[in-house]
C-alpha cells in the first residue's frame, strides 16, 4: 500500500504538471519577452554618444570596407555587419539601431531559459529567464548601438554547448560550440577570454571523464577549428593593439594590469567572492561522480 508520503508525491507532481506543458512554456516565455521588451524601450530613441557614433558610423559604410576599416577600431567586424544589414532594412536613426541591440537583449530570456532548463532543470531555466529579463547590464546596452548585448546572448551558447559537449560527454553539442565560439570570437574580443576559460576548465574535466583520450581529442579538433577560422582576423588584431577608438586613452603595461588586479584582490568583498567560488569548484569537483549528469 501506498505510504502517506508517496500519496503526497503523487499529488504534488500531478498538481504541478502544468508547469511543464508546452501551452505553459511559451505564455510564460512570452510574458517575460513582452516584460523584457517594456522595461528596455525607454531611452531607445536617446542620442548616440561617441563610441555609438563610430560604431554607426563604420557600420555605415560599404560593406566589404569594414574590415579594413576596422583596422583603426578594437574591434571584429560581425556586429558591424549585423548593423549594415539592420540599417539597410531600418534605418540609420537612433532609436532604429538601439532595435538591433534590443533584439539581441530579448533573445536573451528565451535563449536563458533554455541554457538554463539543458544545464539543470526546469527550474535552472525560469530563473536564468527571469534574470536574463531583468538584468541591468543588459537593460543598459539594450539602449546602446553597441555589441554587447550581442556578446552576452553568444556568451550564454558557448557556455551552455561547451559544458554539454566536454563536461556532460554529449558529443551533438560539439558543432554547436564550434559555431557559436567563431561567432563570439568575430564580435567582440573579450571572447578570447572566455575561451581560454573554456580551455582551462577542460583540466578538472578530463579528471572525471570516462574516456580522457577520446575527450582530449574532441577538444582538440573543436578549438582547432575555431582557431582555424579566427587565424584571419589574428592580423588585423595585431594592428589593432597598436591603435585604440579612445584617443584620449593609452595601452597599459603588464605592471599596470597586474597591479589593478591586486588591488581588486584587496577589496575584502571580492576576496570573499574568490574564496567561495573556489571553495564552490572543488566541492562540486569532489561530488562530480556522485551527481553526474548523463
Amino acid at each position: 500500500p501506498a505510504t502517506q508520503v508517496d500519496v503526497a508525491a503523487a499529488r504534488s507532481g500531478v498538481g504541478r504538471e502544468w508547469l511543464h506543458r508546452p501551452v505553459t512554456t511559451v505564455a510564460g516565455l512570452t510574458g517575460l519577452v513582452l516584460a523584457s521588451v517594456l522595461l528596455r524601450l525607454e531611452g531607445t530613441g536617446i542620442w548616440y554618444w561617441i563610441d555609438e557614433a563610430l560604431t554607426v558610423g563604420l557600420a555605415s559604410q560599404p560593406l566589404t570596407e569594414i574590415p579594413s576599416l576596422l583596422q583603426l577600431d578594437g574591434s571584429p567586424p560581425l556586429y558591424y555587419v549585423l548593423l549594415h544589414g539592420w540599417m539597410a532594412l531600418f534605418g540609420d536613426g537612433e532609436a532604429s539601431t538601439h532595435g538591433l541591440s534590443l533584439v539581441f537583449a530579448v533573445a536573451a530570456v528565451p535563449v536563458g531559459w533554455w541554457a538554463g532548463r539543458t544545464l539543470f532543470g526546469s527550474r535552472a531555466g525560469w530563473i536564468t529567464a527571469v534574470l536574463a529579463a531583468t538584468s541591468p547590464f543588459l537593460t543598459y546596452f539594450a539602449r546602446e548601438s553597441r555589441m554587447y548585448s550581442l556578446v552576452t546572448l553568444l556568451a550564454l551558447v558557448v557556455a551552455t554547448t561547451f559544458l554539454r559537449a566536454f563536461v556532460h560527454g554529449d558529443t551533438r553539442w560539439t558543432t554547436g560550440f564550434v559555431v557559436a565560439s567563431i561567432a563570439l570570437l568575430y564580435t567582440h574580443n573579450w571572447g578570447i577570454h572566455l575561451l581560454v576559460a573554456c580551455g582551462a576548465a577542460l583540466v578538472p574535466a578530463a579528471l572525471v571523464a570516462e574516456d580522457r583520450a577520446a575527450l582530449a581529442r574532441r577538444a582538440l579538433r573543436a578549438f582547432g577549428v575555431v582557431a582555424l577560422a579566427y587565424l584571419p582576423w589574428v592580423w588585423v588584431l595585431v594592428g589593432q593593439i597598436g591603435e585604440t577608438g579612445a584617443p584620449w586613452s593609452y595601452t597599459p603595461t603588464l605592471r599596470e594590469a597586474v597591479r589593478d588586479i591586486a588591488a581588486l584582490v584587496r577589496d575584502e568583498r571580492v576576496l570573499v567572492l574568490l574564496v567561495a567560488a573556489v571553495a564552490g569548484g572543488i566541492g562540486g569537483l569532489l561530488a562530480w561522480p556522485r551527481t553526474r549528469l548523463g
